[in-house]
């Protein structure tokens, strides 16, 4: 989990230095990295998990499921992301990524009827905050400070 967190800290910067700016869109850029992930992926989950099981023995939910995750829970996701980038920044960009699991859990409760802990509400106001502070909505007060007095020069001595 630390790593992907790392991970996560490092990708939204570099996107924004590297390939945001590029002339291709986001959808393409999105995809390229989604292929190549997909195939680095095919090439270690074997060897790191076993073989997977053969297609034929996937149910058409299973399959239905894989893709729909797949192209609208992340190539969706990817190209509102690079988008997001694009149009305001990566520190706004990452942000955006820590109200989901307000949200879910929002859903969670209304449409899956889940109980709510009394942490909840009080992490998602944390979370709220944290955005807020982040994108310049809430400013720490400065202490109000008085201009410095005027140093005085000494008064020239009077030559008698």
């Amino acid at each position: 989990m630390l790593r992907a967190a790392a991970c996560y800290g490092v990708a939204i910067p570099y996107l924004k230095k590297f390939l945001a700016g590029r002339s291709e869109s986001g959808a393409s850029l999105s995809a390229a990295q989604l292929l190549l992930a997909t195939a680095q992926l095919a090439v270690l989950s074997p060897l790191l998990v076993g073989a997977p099981p053969a297609p034929t023995s996937l149910s058409l939910d299973v399959v239905g499921s894989v893709v729909a995750l797949g192209a609208l829970g992340t190539g969706l996701a990817f190209v509102i992301n690079m988008r997001n980038i694009r149009i305001a920044g990566a520190t706004t960009a990452s942000t955006v990524t820590y109200l989901i699991p307000i949200a879910a859990t929002v859903i969670g409760v209304l449409a899956l009827d889940e109980h709510l802990s009394w942490y909840q509400p009080v992490g998602a106001l944390v979370v709220l905050a944290g955005v807020a502070v982040s994108q310049g909505l809430i400013r720490r007060r400065r202490a109000v400070s008085r201009a410095p007095e005027p140093i005085r020069q000494p008064a020239e001595q009077a030559s008698y």
